[in-house]
């Protein structure tokens, strides 16, 4: 083997080349990842952004049904306190012109009405937060998504500017080559 310098010098032409090639498809990589990161974050903010307005909106929602609720309950309330104090008042068998008991099984239906109406609002509201909890969930597992591609951007960048840095200091040593091999794995 010729270890002359003008023998070295096509092999070193070479190396060059692929250490160049090599380096820019790094760099075209880094710019796709970057560009994929970029995606990423701005798809990861339009998710946040739908997860805190269906989670505002559930709050709110939850919120008028409490509302609703109590004053459906504070309504039942007041109406069984009129009963029961008119039920004092009158004579046992009429109240209002109506049976005592008949009065008394109206108020137990609509005690019911509102027991039932508590119950399906609660079950809607329940359901509600399972499926915030779920969104919640699909974000957390964006966000690590995310960290894993920003972790492979960080090591090609350093990939990269190894690699310029051996492009830079061009020696025509057999590591060299080893090196622009292995990179381009």
């Amino acid at each position: 083997a010729d270890t002359s310098p003008a023998a070295r010098e096509p092999r070193n032409s070479r190396l060059e080349q692929v250490a160049a090639k090599t380096i820019k498809s790094l760099k075209t990589l880094v710019k796709f990842k970057v560009q994929a990161l970029t995606n990423s974050d701005t798809r990861l903010e339009e998710r946040h952004q739908v997860a805190k307005r269906e989670i505002r909106r559930d709050r709110d929602k939850a919120g008028r049904i409490t509302e609703q609720l109590y004053h459906e309950h504070e309504s039942a309330i007041r109406r069984l306190r009129c009963a029961v104090a008119k039920s004092r008042s009158n004579p046992p068998d009429v109240v209002m012109g109506v049976n005592a008991q008949e009065n008394t099984s109206h108020d137990v239906s609509e005690v019911d009405k509102v027991i039932k109406m508590n119950m399906n609002l609660e079950s809607k509201l329940k359901i509600a937060n399972t499926a915030r909890e779920r969104a919640e969930s699909r974000c957390a597992l964006v966000v690590s998504e995310l960290e894993a591609q920003k972790n492979d951007l960080i090591m090609l960048s350093a990939k990269l500017q190894r690699a310029e840095e051996k492009q830079a200091n061009t020696s025509p040593c057999r590591s060299d080559a080893l090196q622009v091999h292995l990179l381009r794995k």
